[in-house]
């Protein structure tokens, strides 16, 4: 299986583009279709969205007609994904947070098992990002390796590093680690929790 290339240049650059093809550009939708007909005269067509280097569609049609209606409504659903992630983007950047120093922020996670960890904010950095410090917790445990967990307010852990993360509303985005963790701010009512071993 081949890869796609990493940069957005070098995945338009190696998309597959039929010999002989018509390319129409659609910059509002942020879109390029290919369109050609096969040595038999079957119309055919193929879509890129944004910088993929994948296609989005590659398909046969039975006359011109079809294949002018299925482009034109594929194009119209690839204008309405690009508002709507416009509308996204503008309402990320308008956002800010409401947190405060001393607030409990927490992160539940895990596969086989339900991990929770604790984070106090440390500091208020600007109206879109805090600093964050791991905080322990007291677990009691309520059953067949369960329970329920709660933070330990000022109690950071000796190694937690001091983590600057971006802040929407009462939540946190991504606390860092491998696997990006959103984050929400405890309401002070017990987390339940469970692990092996």
């Amino acid at each position: 299986m081949r890869l796609a290339p990493n940069t957005a240049a070098d995945r338009v650059t190696a998309r597959y583009v039929p010999t002989g093809s018509t390319e129409q550009r659609h910059d509002d939708a942020q879109a390029v279709v290919y369109s050609y007909t096969s040595v038999r005269g079957v119309p055919y067509a193929i879509g890129y969205a944004g910088t993929a280097y994948r296609s989005s569609f590659h398909h046969r049609f039975a006359d011109e007609a079809r294949r002018a209606r299925f482009v034109s409504d594929w194009l119209e659903a690839q204008r309405a994904r690009v508002a709507r992630r416009q509308v996204r983007q503008a309402e990320q950047k308008a956002s800010t947070h409401e947190l405060q120093c001393g607030d409990i922020v927490y992160s539940s996670w895990g596969y086989e098992q339900t991990n929770v960890d604790f984070f106090q904010v440390v500091q208020v950095v600007s109206a879109k990002s805090v600093k964050l410090r791991q905080v322990s917790q007291k677990t009691v445990e309520t059953g067949f390796m369960c329970g329920t967990t709660r933070p330990l307010k000022d109690q950071f852990c000796e190694d937690a590093a001091t983590l600057l993360c971006r802040a929407e509303g009462t939540s946190i985005r991504n606390v860092g680690g491998r696997y990006k963790r959103s984050a929400a701010k405890w309401d002070g009512r017990d987390v339940a929790c469970s692990w092996y071993a």
